[in-house]
């Protein structure tokens, strides 16, 4: 199921961001290597995404679960 984000999911997210990212951005054609974006992603923090999950009105952030594991999210927001 899909919801709203709480900070309960602030680690949850992160490990999706996490893994995401290392899976996704390494391009040996474009000179991005794995070293790069574990560089990258160590910066990622729990306390980040805290932050970022602090209520706004011009963003939302819904998290998809499997059972208690966040699988995925989504971040959108309105530009004024």
């Amino acid at each position: 199921p899909t919801r709203r984000s709480s900070d309960l999911d602030a680690e949850g997210i992160l490990n999706v961001h996490q893994r995401t990212w290392l899976s996704t951005y390494p391009n040996e054609s474009e000179g991005i290597t794995h070293e790069d974006i574990t560089h990258k992603v160590a910066t990622f923090t729990k306390e980040g995404w805290e932050k970022r999950l602090e209520t706004s009105s011009s963003k939302l952030i819904l998290v998809a679960k499997n059972k208690a594991s966040v699988v995925g999210f989504a971040v959108g927001t309105k530009e004024v």
